[in-house]
């Protein structure tokens, strides 16, 4: 047990401690323990209460959700489902039927199963159930998990994150019976590729002269219309489909770019 002086220091160091990842070093190194367990930990030693980590923006909420699923995956190995693993089993097992629709439907109704609401009946949702509110979420909604909105306590990471790619798995079935026309593909414009490359950045050292000169080999375009539409860029955004530009920053994880893009988005398509 800490003497009161020794738990006074402590938290003077730790107050001044300015980045999370030097936070949860802290808990490590100079508590003795990991974060991950902190609340396990709290219930046997009260005097680690205001060593609790406060989480003041999106990028530090979306790190502890990051660390927490690191230490999970290390201490429960092959725990959480696969996407990719689901699905490429089930593709092996089709490979072997007949009947591929009925085996479908089959599967889909075994996913049903194990995935069933709990009635009022029934306070505790069973342990081999898949259920939880990410897994409706993302059946019905299409709406994922951000990791960026708010932390996901260690004690609840098996079940939302199997929840979400249990709905995944449940959607991919589904569009084997129904397969979807293939989407048209948007047809990106001119002014869409240079925002593209101005959003990630690219060549804003530079004059527009330049940087038209640095994006032709890229966009394909003429230097002389690129250098115009420089000077008008942030105009040009009004017409631009900037919604197409944010889902392509999203897919492949470019979070911070999408939250300029959004801003953009708010500032110049806002609806009415």
């Amino acid at each position: 047990m800490k003497t009161q002086d020794e738990i006074n220091n402590l938290l003077s160091e730790f107050e001044s401690i300015k980045t999370l990842e030097k936070k949860l070093s802290f808990w490590k190194n100079k508590i003795g323990f990991e974060y991950y367990d902190s609340l396990e930990k709290l219930q046997e030693e009260q005097w680690l209460l205001p060593f609790f980590i406060k989480l003041d923006n999106s990028h530090d909420i979306e790190e502890i959700n990051n660390y927490y699923i690191e230490i999970f995956k290390v201490r429960n190995p092959n725990s959480l489902l696969d996407i990719d693993n689901l699905i490429n089993d089930f593709k092996n097992k089709l490979t072997k039927i007949e009947n591929e629709k009925e085996f479908i439907r089959i599967e889909i109704d075994r996913v049903k199963s194990l995935a069933e609401k709990t009635t009022p009946s029934f306070k505790i949702q069973s342990k081999f159930s898949y259920y939880c509110q990410e897994y409706e979420d993302c059946l019905l909604n299409n709406k994922k998990i951000d990791f960026r909105e708010k932390e996901i306590k260690p004690i609840y990471l098996h079940q939302k994150l199997n929840g979400q790619t249990w709905a995944e798995y449940h959607l991919f079935l589904e569009s084997l019976l129904n397969p979807k026309k293939e989407a048209k593909i948007h047809t990106i414009t001119h002014v869409e590729q240079m925002l593209i490359l101005e959003y990630m950045g690219l060549g804003k050292e530079l004059n527009n002269t330049q940087r038209a000169k640095l994006y032709q080999p890229i966009i394909n375009r003429d230097v002389k219309t690129t250098r115009q539409y420089f000077s008008s860029l942030e105009s040009e955004k009004k017409k631009a489909n900037l919604e197409y530009i944010k889902e392509l920053f999203s897919n492949i994880g470019l979070n911070n770019i999408v939250e300029l893009v959004e801003k953009d988005i708010n500032k110049y398509h806002k609806k009415k």
